[in-house]
C-alpha cells in the first residue's frame, strides 16, 4: 500500500506561469464514511466504509494505526482472493501477534459509485466477530493518497479526501508550524512498507506521546508518569481486546481531560497496554479522536480538533 497517499524564452515562460496560476485545481473527490452504532456497541467505534467486492457487501474499518491494508481471512475466502505466504507478523493494539498472508490488489466499489484500490493487502485471522458482522478488514487511510498528496481524514463528518499537504493544512486555518508541532511519522519497513503517526497530547496535565489510532476503542497509556498520577483514581474494568485480539486485564480512569490538536476532551483512559508503537506512551483512541481532522502526510501529520 502506498502510504500516501526545459528552458524557454522569458516571454513564453511568463505566459506559461500565468496560465498555470489561473487554471483551477480539480477538487479531490470526497469519500463518504459513516459511524455504525451496532458496530460501535460491539467495540468497533472506528469510521467505516461500506463497499462491495465481487458481489460481497462488507464494512471496512478505517484504521490509522494499521501500517498496511489488512483483510480478514473469511472475506478473502468469500471473494476468492489468491493468497501466498509471507514472513510478516501483525501486532494488534493489545500486543497480540498473528501470522499474515499476502493477496493481490483489491478493487472496492463504494456506495457513491467510486472505486478504491487496496494495494498489497495482507490477510490475517481476525476474531469471529468480523465474519459475523461482515467486516472485511482494515483500511490504512494514509496509504490511499496519490503520490504527492496527503490523506485528509475528517472524523467529525466522517469522510476521506486527498490534497497536497500544505493545501490541506491551510484549509484547516492553521499555520503549518502550529498544525504539525509535536507530531511525527514512524515508517515501517514492511513488506509492504507503511507508516503510523505519533503526536504529543496532555493527559490530566501531563505530556504524553501517543499513537493516533482510529482502530483503538479507547485511549490507553503505558507511560509511568501518567499511570502513577492516575492509579489512585482507577477502577478494575474487566478485560479489553484490541482488533488484533489478545484480551488483557485493564484498569480505567473515568473523565480524564485530554488536550489534543488544540482542544480538550474528556475520556475514560485505560492504564497499561502496549507502548511500543509510534507514540512511546500509548494509543490515542477514538474516544479522544472523534472530534478531530487528521492530515496524514508522507513525512508528518497535522491535526485540528474540537472540544467535547
Amino acid at each position: 500500500m502506498s502510504m500516501r497517499w526545459c528552458r524557454r524564452p522569458a516571454i513564453v515562460a511568463l505566459l506559461a506561469v500565468a496560465v498555470a496560476v489561473s487554471r483551477p485545481q480539480a477538487a479531490s473527490p470526497v469519500i463518504g464514511l459513516s459511524y455504525n452504532a451496532d458496530l460501535a456497541a460491539m467495540g468497533f467505534p472506528s469510521p467505516v466504509l461500506r463497499a462491495t467486492v465481487n458481489g460481497q457487501a462488507v464494512w471496512f474499518l478505517v484504521d490509522t494505526g494499521a501500517t498496511v491494508h489488512t483483510v480478514a481471512r473469511w472475506f478473502a475466502t468469500a471473494v476468492h482472493l489468491g493468497l501466498h505466504d509471507t514472513k510478516t507478523t501483525i501486532i494488534g493494539s493489545t500486543g497480540a501477534t498473528s501470522q499474515a498472508h499476502a493477496a493481490g490488489s483489491i478493487q472496492l466499489e463504494t456506495r457513491d459509485g467510486g472505486t478504491i484500490s487496496l494495494r498489497d493487502p495482507i490477510v490475517v485471522d481476525f476474531p469471529q466477530t468480523f465474519a459475523d458482522q461482515r467486516i472485511g478488514g482494515l483500511i490504512s487511510p494514509q496509504l490511499l493518497a496519490p503520490a504527492g498528496e496527503a490523506t485528509i481524514l475528517n472524523l467529525r463528518t466522517p469522510s476521506l479526501s486527498f490534497a497536497p499537504f500544505d493545501s490541506a493544512v491551510a484549509a484547516l486555518g492553521l499555520a503549518p508550524s502550529a498544525a504539525t508541532a509535536n507530531a511525527h511519522v514512524c515508517p515501517s519497513g514492511g513488506p509492504p512498507p507503511g507508516r503510523t503517526y505519533g503526536a504529543s497530547v496532555t493527559i490530566a496535565g501531563i505530556t504524553a506521546d501517543l499513537t493516533t489510532d482510529t482502530g483503538a476503542t479507547a485511549t490507553s497509556v503505558g507511560s509511568t508518569r501518567v499511570v502513577r498520577a492516575l492509579t489512585a483514581r482507577s477502577e478494575q474494568n474487566g478485560r479489553v481486546e484490541g482488533i488484533g485480539g489478545g484480551p488483557q486485564a485493564a484498569k480505567t480512569v473515568a473523565g480524564v481531560t485530554i488536550v489534543r490538536g488544540g482542544a480538550a476532551r474528556k475520556a475514560d483512559v485505560v492504564l497499561g497496554g502496549t507502548s511500543d508503537g509510534c507514540g512511546a506512551d500509548g494509543l490515542l483512541g477514538m474516544d479522544a479522536l472523534r472530534g478531530c481532522t487528521l492530515v496524514l502526510g508522507e513525512k508528518t501529520m497535522a491535526w485540528s480538533c474540537v472540544g467535547s
